[in-house]
């Protein structure tokens, strides 16, 4: 297990987790919204959004070895990203690690192409990865988003 150390100060770090919180907290907003067409395809979708940017946090934060950012100037994309906090947290991250991955493939499926009927499934996948991203955004950037937000209905 690797140990963790506050190695950069900088507000890209701070901007990814704020731009993370803003699209998982709009996920919240449209999957509460009773009469919603493609609520589920676009809570998906801001769901991965958010756990890409705040694994981008994590790994600019706390795995600068990593190198976020490539020579062509793009930074790594989801999977490498979902990897390489893997490969750091390991079995404490495993089982977020599954539920984003499980939801990443709907994702694909969504902003690639369709689905049908998929609503149930997305529906039973969409809380587990909000409760993930809010532990792991409490135990790592020490942000509580439900003490911070006023949630009504926390999914």
């Amino acid at each position: 297990m690797t140990m963790q150390k506050r190695t950069r100060k900088s507000p890209i770090a701070k901007s990814l987790v704020a731009n993370s919180k803003s699209a998982i907290l709009s996920a919240i907003e449209i999957h509460n919204k009773p009469l919603f067409p493609y609520r589920y395809e676009i809570c998906v979708l801001l769901i991965i959004n958010a756990w890409e940017l705040l694994l981008k946090a994590y790994i600019y934060k706390f795995i600068p070895p990593a190198k976020l950012f490539k020579k062509d100037g793009t930074t790594k994309t989801f999977d490498e990203c979902l990897s390489c906090v893997l490969s750091t947290l390991g079995e404490k991250f495993s089982a977020s690690y599954e539920s984003i991955t499980l939801l990443y493939r709907y994702r694909n499926s969504i902003a690639h192409f369709y689905s049908e009927d998929i609503d149930l499934i997305i529906f039973s996948l969409i809380k587990p990865n909000v409760s993930f991203y809010a532990k792991f955004l409490k135990e790592h950037f020490k942000v509580d988003l439900a003490a911070e937000q006023v949630l009504y209905c926390y999914l």
